[in-house]
C-alpha cells in the first residue's frame, strides 16, 4: 500500500491497483483527514487521530464500504484492508456545517467501485 498526497488530494494505492483517492483541500474551517485503525471506528471520531500502523503488503477489500453520516456534522467513509490474517481500516472524515464537501472514490483500474461525497 502506498500514499500519495500531491495538489490537494490524497491518494492510497494497493498492489492489486485498488485506489482510494480523497479530495484533501482546505476550503474553510472545516476539520478532515483520515485515520489508520485496527478497528472500525464507532461515535466521533478524534480528529488527528491518524495512528501509526504498518500498512505495507496490505490490499484493499473491493466489497467492503461503510459509509455513516452523523447530521450535518459529521460524515466518514471506512475501507477495509487485509493481509494475511490482519485486518485494517481507512476511514476518510469530514466535520463540517454542510457547506463543504469532500470527495471520495474507490476504483480498480477504469472501474469505478465506490464513490461519493463527505
Amino acid at each position: 500500500m502506498k500514499i500519495f498526497e500531491s495538489n490537494g488530494k490524497i491518494n492510497f494505492v494497493d498492489d492489486n491497483n485498488v485506489f482510494v483517492g480523497f479530495d484533501y483541500s482546505q476550503c474553510c474551517c472545516e476539520s478532515f483527514g483520515y485515520a489508520i485503525t485496527s478497528e472500525i471506528p464507532s461515535g466521533e471520531l478524534e480528529y488527528n487521530m491518524q495512528q501509526e500502523h504498518e500498512i505495507d503488503g496490505y490490499q484493499f477489500d473491493r466489497d467492503f464500504c461503510q459509509q455513516c453520516e452523523h447530521g450535518c456534522e459529521e460524515s466518514r467513509v471506512t475501507f477495509r484492508m487485509i493481509k494475511d490474517e490482519s485486518t485494517l481500516f481507512l476511514t476518510l472524515y469530514n466535520a463540517h456545517n454542510g457547506y463543504y464537501g469532500h470527495g471520495f472514490e474507490m476504483t480498480c483500474g477504469n472501474e469505478s467501485l465506490h464513490d461519493g461525497t463527505l
